[in-house]
């Protein structure tokens, strides 16, 4: 898909209009889909100013009026020219604004809370691609520059810290066999298309034809609330994008989930989600991303493999010696990453405290300036703020 350059102008134009200090917000919601809070003051002004002036769409009103149900609908127009504002700057790329934008608006109370952590999960791979676009052709196109295909490993690279990159593109799947091909071979020949993402409206939406349908629209995927174990995904299209027929056969998809605990959440990934009928014999990925939970520099990333070979030589069987290269565990490429560093994305700045900040929000100890001290930090339990079952923590009644 490709744009006349007076109609991206006349986008830009757009999302520029009324007050420019909201211009990169509204910029970057295009394409990640940021979440108000509906009752909150603040809030409830912004989306007003957002409706008005920089093509926001309201969705519903309830008859009560106490809130407002609003946001940017797919629209590759407006995402392509949303990303041209947020990479306009040759010293300070999206990877530098989106972060500072969504912690402004935490700090303003815009923010709802509760998917703070797909949030953050959706601007790391919109920066990721950005990035990985602007390596290829540094100078911006006419046309469709940031809305077109870009191979699933280049993102990926622009995605992970160097050396997490190293260990990923060398992993095997999850079931492997000495002659199963590594994620760089896999996908070799694997493309991503996409400059903003989409909310499904349901469960039984996360499928390989809708995939397709969105490939074709440039669009990755937001799943539904409280989807099992998957919160969203990025279409992939095996094949030359200039040649291949974007159909459900030539379609898989590279599904994350996520988890914003200090602790790690054990996830076991479902790699044939969006395929129940297993009409595809295309490699997947899964990935989990445990963005709370810091680890030492070696162990930053966990390649989930288990080399079945040794098994097969104890076997008797046929079938147990050399299972058919078609099992989609034999063709699922999982790893989890740990942290929400430079350490573990290259595509977060070094030193940058600002995505931490906005995933630690939804706890209200953390910042408590006196918690090294015991005395105080047990006066804070026992007022009572939340309830634990713990010896003394706030149960002396």
């Amino acid at each position: 898909m490709s744009f006349t350059a007076p109609t991206i102008s006349l986008a830009m134009m757009k999302i520029q209009s009324g007050s420019d200090s909201n211009t990169k917000l509204a910029a970057l919601d295009c394409r990640i889909l940021i979440r108000f809070d509906p009752l909150h003051a603040t809030s409830q002004s912004m989306q007003a100013e957002l409706i008005q002036f920089k093509m926001r769409v309201v969705f519903n009103i309830p008859e009560a009026r106490h809130y407002l149900w609003s946001g940017y609908p797919s629209e590759p127009i407006l995402a392509e020219a949303a990303a041209r504002l947020l990479n306009s700057a040759h010293d300070h790329s999206i990877m530098n604004q989106a972060p500072e934008i969504l912690e402004s608006a935490l700090k303003t109370g815009l923010l709802a809370r509760g998917e703070r952590g797909e949030l953050v999960a959706r601007a790391l791979f919109t920066v990721a691609h950005d990035r990985a676009i602007m390596q290829q052709t540094p100078v911006v196109q006419s046309t469709s520059h940031f809305h077109r295909p870009l191979p699933l490993l280049m993102l990926l690279e622009n995605l992970l810290a160097p050396d997490i990159w190293h260990k990923v593109r060398s992993a095997k799947p999850f079931y492997a066999f000495g002659d199963d091909p590594t994620l760089e071979d896999a996908f070799k020949n694997t493309w991503v298309n996409f400059s903003h993402f989409i909310q499904l409206g349901d469960h039984d939406s996360f499928t390989l034809h809708c995939a397709s349908q969105l490939l074709k629209r440039g669009a990755a995927i937001q799943a539904y609330g409280n989807q099992y174990n998957m919160d969203g995904g990025l279409p992939l299209l095996h094949g030359d994008p200039k040649s291949t027929v974007i159909c459900e056969e030539t379609t898989s998809m590279a599904q994350y989930q996520i988890k914003n605990t200090s602790s790690a959440v054990n996830v076991f990934p479902e790699p044939g989600l969006a395929d129940p009928n297993k009409k595809s014999n295309l490699p997947v990925i899964s990935i989990i991303m445990q963005l709370g939970v810091e680890k030492d520099d070696d162990k930053r990333v966990y390649i989930q493999t288990t080399d079945r070979s040794i098994d097969a030589l104890a076997a008797s069987t046929h079938m147990a010696i050399h299972p058919s290269p078609t099992d989609i565990e034999r063709r699922h490429y999982c790893f989890t990453l740990y942290g929400c560093t430079s350490k573990t994305y290259s595509c977060i700045p070094e030193n940058l405290s600002a995505y931490s900040n906005i995933l630690r929000a939804q706890n209200p100890f953390l910042e408590f300036p006196r918690t090294r001290f015991s005395e105080n930090d047990s006066a804070l339990y026992a007022l009572k703020p939340m309830i634990y079952d713990k010896p003394g923590a706030c149960m002396p009644w």
